[in-house]
């Protein structure tokens, strides 16, 4: 309890540090008399105030002081002032101690007995704390005052992310803009974001959320100029993470958030995808992705029962990230989506220099083997990725974005290394057709299809079967 607040804690406090200064006095008064600079009085929980001399020093000890504990390096005493004192000092602090109490006892029930008012007094102050906080980081940090609409558009002038932008060196965090409309005539509905790693795409996802929350709740934002069509609610898919508890792979969980994603989103939420996709395989992911970003920029799409399993003239205003260079060709394809590209700058020895700059356009490259390098994998492993990697892009390249996949068969997905030739295919190979009989022909052909048969039994038995039959 506050010193002033109550008459009687503050006497009952005023007594015990009287005795204190008591007990002190008396300590000083003993060394004067015992002429033994290191004596101290000490306090334990079970014998309270005693005199404390070591070993040798105990045999200095007046008469009139009584033993009270023997230890193995020094002696006890008490003697008959600091018993006075201490028991003084002991009843004033257990006076000041029921006096505190008594006070906040009596402070608790005229809380209760004012319970509404204070708290709403204590809701006005936390949303005066609250407003303070938003207007002294407002003014620091050069933030300006956004304009909310109701329209379908969010349109953003130098956005900056506000807890990266305070990490970050002064000056050091460059901003982006970003428009986006929710029938997609003045600006995207999709905005396709491409770009390498740690180039800036997910801080550009997330900033732009941001920015929309601090403009509803009332805040000034972190942008030069921004313009907020009102949002009903924000879907974020970013990051990658599993649930093994509930027995959730790191792609089911991806699925899960996109399938609440898009059943729960309207024509009025902001949407965050980051790298749809990433925790399957390459034309698994690919797939997904596109069919995502269709269903949500009202391309066509078989009947369903989500909310946009129909074309609409409208849809929710979405950030879509990814590593599908393929998808990029949606652009061309779906008029309310548009790509933008986070830019870097290619230097000598391969090395990239991160621009942070959000463009208009689709990046060609994802630069992955460069910011494996730039990471620290050991040049081996990088000088290996290069080569598979030039190898890969040799190959035929994967169907575009701008044909839909029912117009043609899936392409298969490429394989790091060569399959590994059949045993069948050696013994074929190594047939002398022509320097043997045809009974040893037929002989080499009969064992063949037993091979055969042996290798479709363990494949598929019910095939192994028939295939028996038919050759009986």
């Amino acid at each position: 309890v506050r010193a002033g607040v109550d008459a009687e804690v503050d006497r009952e406090r005023a007594a015990a540090a009287a005795a204190r200064e008591q007990l002190a006095a008396l300590e000083q008064a003993l060394r004067e008399e015992t002429g033994i600079v290191s004596l101290r009085i000490g306090y334990q929980r079970s014998f309270g105030y005693q005199i404390e001399l070591t070993r040798s020093q105990a045999a200095r000890a007046p008469e009139d002081w009584e033993r009270r504990q023997s230890l193995r390096d020094r002696e006890r005493f008490t003697e008959p002032r600091l018993g006075r004192i201490a028991e003084a000092l002991d009843a004033a602090e257990e006076r000041l101690e029921e006096a505190e109490r008594a006070c906040v006892e009596r402070l608790r029930l005229n809380l209760v007995a004012e319970a509404e008012a204070v708290r709403s007094r204590t809701g006005a102050l936390a949303r005066l704390d609250a407003a303070t906080a938003l207007a002294g980081v407002a003014a620091e940090r050069a933030w300006n005052r956004p304009r909310l609409e109701h329209s379908g558009e969010l349109e953003i002038e130098g956005g900056r992310h506000p807890i990266v932008e305070a990490a970050a060196a002064q000056g050091a965090f460059v901003p982006n803009d970003l428009r986006l409309a929710d029938d997609g005539r003045r600006a995207p509905q999709l905005l396709l974001v491409t770009g390498p790693n740690m180039a800036g795409k997910s801080t550009y996802l997330r900033q732009a959320a941001l920015i929309v929350i601090l403009a509803q709740m009332g805040s000034y934002v972190p942008a030069e100029r921004a313009r907020v069509g009102l949002v009903d609610r924000i879907f974020a898919r970013v990051g990658a993470h599993d649930e093994l508890a509930r027995g959730r792979s790191t792609f089911m969980v991806e699925m899960l958030e996109t399938a609440r994603l898009l059943h729960g989103a309207t024509d009025r939420s902001l949407l965050l995808l980051d790298e749809i996709g990433r925790g399957t395989s390459t034309w698994d992911g690919l797939a997904i992705a596109q069919a995502v970003a269709e269903a949500l920029a009202g391309g066509e799409l078989a009947a369903g029962s989500g909310p946009r399993s129909r074309r609409s003239e409208r849809g929710p205003r979405t950030l879509f990230a990814t590593h599908f260079h393929e998808l990029t060709a949606l652009a061309g394809r779906l008029p309310r989506v548009a790509n933008a590209a986070v830019q870097v700058d290619e230097r000598d020895g391969g090395r990239i220099e991160f621009l942070y700059r959000v463009a208009p356009g689709a990046a060609d490259r994802s630069y992955g083997v460069q910011v494996a390098a730039q990471a620290g994998l050991p040049g081996e492993v990088v000088v290996r990725a290069r080569h598979l990697l030039e190898e890969l892009e040799r190959r035929p390249a994967a169907t575009s974005a701008s044909e839909p996949a029912r117009n043609g068969p899936v392409p298969p997905q490429l394989m790091l290394m060569p399959p590994a030739a059949h045993p069948i295919l050696h013994d074929l190979a190594a047939l002398d057709v022509d320097g043997i009989t045809p009974l040893e022909a037929i002989s080499a052909l009969y064992a063949l299809r037993d091979q055969a048969q042996s290798e479709l039994r363990g494949l598929h038995p019910e095939r192994a079967t028939g295939a028996a039959e038919a050759g009986s």
